[in-house]
């Protein structure tokens, strides 16, 4: 049914009217307040540059959202949101101030997704279908048609039909019916039953650029923010019309000021983030040794001569000859082999964060160090005393890359990537390589996100690492933290789960773990076979438990796909996280376990299943998919179910998140193999949860075998 009071009747033909109108090279998308590509609370259909990751914060009539969004390929892209709305219960009377009303501010989550249909064309206008909190209460639920016309490079025309709350103000019919709103959810939930149904209307923008600093916008818009300004006025809708200007001091960051509804004023700032950028100036690093030329074998056939094999300390001189090139680099000698014509150097990295390049310098230092006759060089990455692949390069390949243009991709074909094997000659090592002993001090920085009573709390203090390498593969390790300052403590410091508490007293741990024994392992790394390796670890685990854990994954050194098992006995650790178990009704210890699959689709993604059982002892999946960027950017999400139903695992319905991991060099410009990893859950239940154990498997082997290689190998030459 046509609502016969819209003023936009012709809407579809003026969509239409779209594609007939010629392009122009376009400028860069921006943001709107709900931190996705569009006007300013509506969408459009342009899309950020593959990979960007935008940090988006707004407000306005009591409204704020906070949104991370990333552009997961050129046209699919995903956003987490957590919004707050002011004095949400301000009209109610006192006696039904409970539940979700119980907070003047009503917090809530939410997941979008958009897919741009077509790109823009010189006829074409972009189109994209957009999903907007499709898991979550719903108070935010929406969906989208939209498409976006480029007259001239710096006008764009939008236009678009909305179903949800994007339907609300005037529609112009209705398809099905769409359950309404309900705030006492725990959401969580796929809304499937509520896309593209009940009222839809029609939006409509323009956006001028008339610099790469400055954007005008004005929109009309289909939101009548019935729930905000309906029964709860938060504020006063009185206009369909949203005006803002914004401002780019810089390409990574968008500022706005916005006249909203009719009766508003808003401000939004937004961060624009290439994960394949520095946020340093540059890497400082020291030059790596040039390829020193070898005599011609005519003029000095001497050197060519095989014969130093036989010398008795031929393996230990040439070994310190080399090491003392790649000391600088942080690279250490775990063995050599050699033979008269070929060298096997086996390679611990400890600086670069990309391995590839560790190679590359080990494939120089060897140039630098050995005698003319060694042609072959193999070199073996190590983990952790666990050989991982066997790089094969030839020597004469190196003299003659050195200066080429574009030398990585040229050499590449040459490289043979396989198997470890059986080593190439006997293997020496230094005697006072083992036992090792390391250690840092750094700071830490926890938190505690998506708390209704508060959103965010954490905690800062000190961590101390340390890390005995008793022999190749045993290791001991362990690490203590000292809090600062924070108020992770202030979160209840008792939970209402009807599932064991085996995450929700998290409060606690921090409230009484001040000064605390973090972890404390002994690990033992191996490899049985050829693409199998395996991992034992006991001791204190993590924060939360002790016990023992033990894993097997076969991965073939250039396969799409790895396989794993992982069984684990896990026993909660005292509140004070000292030495002690939790005892009495506290006590609590369970046998946990999965099967993996790991595969590599290329071009950046992989995916992981894991099927098994969880710390609540409940049983189900986890489907995590995830992106690594060449210099180490990796950015994922997960989604796990199990037998625990939604109302017992509680608000959120089933466990999700975000991983995000940040490798230090791209912040610091030095090189460095720390990274900074974070989870971003809307909340922290019991159901689903796992372990966190340190040195899994398929992350510690990813970066050293053939595909991660692969992806880093444009720094070989670094």
């Amino acid at each position: 049914m046509t609502n016969p009071h819209s003023p936009w009747p012709g809407l579809l033909a003026g969509v239409a009217l779209l594609a007939a109108v010629p392009g122009a090279a376009q400028t860069r998308p921006t943001l709107n307040f709900y931190g996705a590509s569009g006007l300013i609370d509506m969408p459009s259909a342009e899309a950020q540059r593959d990979g960007v990751l935008t940090a988006s914060t707004s407000f306005f009539g009591g409204i704020g959202r906070t949104t991370l969004g990333f552009q997961i390929t050129p046209r699919l892209s995903a956003s987490f949101r957590y919004a707050g709305i002011r004095d949400w219960n301000a009209t109610l009377p006192e006696a039904e101030r409970t539940g979700v009303n119980a907070f003047d501010t009503y917090y809530d989550r939410s997941f979008d997704l958009r897919y741009q249909i077509l790109t823009e064309g010189r006829y074409r206008p972009a189109l994209a279908v957009g999903l907007q909190d499709f898991i979550g209460t719903g108070v935010l639920s929406g969906e989208y048609i939209v498409a976006t016309k480029h007259l001239t490079p710096e006008l764009a025309l939008t236009a678009g039909l909305g179903w949800g709350r994007l339907g609300s103000e005037g529609d112009i019919g209705r398809f099905g019916d769409r359950p309404a709103f309900i705030p006492d959810s725990t959401g969580g939930e796929i809304n499937a039953d509520q896309w593209f149904r009940g009222r839809y209307a029609p939006f409509a923008g323009v956006e001028w650029q008339p610099s790469q600093r400055w954007a005008l916008k004005a929109e009309y818009s289909s939101d009548a923010y019935e729930v905000e300004s309906g029964a709860r006025r938060v504020f006063e809708h009185r206009s369909p019309f949203n005006f803002g200007v914004e401002y780019r001091p810089n390409p990574g960051v968008q500022l706005g000021a916005y006249s909203l509804h009719g009766s508003e004023f808003g401000l939004a700032v937004h961060f624009l983030i290439d994960p394949r950028d520095r946020a340093s100036v540059g890497l400082v690093d020291d030059a790596p040794v040039p390829i020193r030329p070898r005599p011609p074998r005519a003029a000095n056939p001497g050197a060519w001569s095989p014969d130093w094999v036989g010398q008795p300390d031929a393996n230990r001189l040439l070994r310190g000859n080399v090491q003392k090139v790649l000391t600088d680099s942080g690279i250490h000698i775990e063995a050599l082999a050699l033979t008269g014509d070929a060298a096997e150097l086996r390679i611990r990295n400890t600086r670069h964060d990309a391995e590839a390049q560790a190679i590359g310098r080990t494939a120089r230092a060897m140039a630098w160090a050995l005698p003319a006759s060694v042609e072959r060089f193999e070199i073996v990455p190590v983990v952790n005393g666990v050989p991982t692949a066997r790089v094969v390069l030839r020597r004469a390949d190196l003299e003659r890359l050195e200066f080429a243009p574009d030398a990585a991709t040229v050499l590449r074909p040459q490289v043979a990537i396989t198997e470890v094997g059986p080593p190439l000659a006997p293997l020496q090592s230094d005697p006072g390589l083992y036992p090792g002993f390391s250690w840092s001090l750094s700071p830490y920085l926890r938190t505690s996100l998506f708390d209704p009573e508060e959103p965010l709390r954490a905690d800062l203090g000190l961590r101390l690492r340390g890390q005995y390498r008793v022999a190749p593969g045993l290791l001991l390790s362990g690490s203590v933290t000292q809090k600062l300052a924070g108020n992770i403590d202030e979160a209840q410091s008792s939970s209402n789960s009807v599932l064991p508490h085996v995450r929700s007293d998290t409060g606690r741990y921090s409230a009484e773990g001040e000064t605390a024994l973090e972890r404390l392992t002994a690990a033992w790394y191996a490899r049985p076979a050829d693409a199998l390796y395996s991992r034992v670890t006991l001791g204190y685990l993590e924060r939360m438990y002790g016990g023992a854990s033990a894993e097997l994954l076969w991965r073939p050194v250039n396969s799409r796909l790895a396989l794993g098992a992982e069984v684990n006995y896990a026993r909660k650790r005292g509140f004070d996280q000292r030495f002690g178990f939790l005892g009495g009704d506290a006590a609590y210890d369970v046998v946990t376990g999965h099967v993996s699959a790991h595969y590599d689709f290329g071009d950046e993604f992989t995916a992981q299943l894991d099927v098994g059982r969880y710390l609540a002892g409940d049983v189900g999946a986890t489907l995590s998919l995830s992106r690594q960027f060449a210099n180490g950017w990796k950015i994922g999400a997960f989604a796990t179910k199990t037998d625990v139903s939604a109302e017992d695992f509680g608000e959120g319905s089933f466990d999700k998140g975000i991983r995000l991991e940040i490798p230090l060099t791209v912040i610091l410009g030095q090189p460095t193999r720390q990274t900074s990893a974070y989870t971003l859950r809307p909340l922290t239940r019991d159901g689903g949860a796992r372990l966190a154990v340190e040195g899994r498997l398929y992350e510690m082997l990813q970066d050293h075998q053939g595909r991660g290689l692969d992806r880093q190998w444009g720094r070989f030459w670094k």
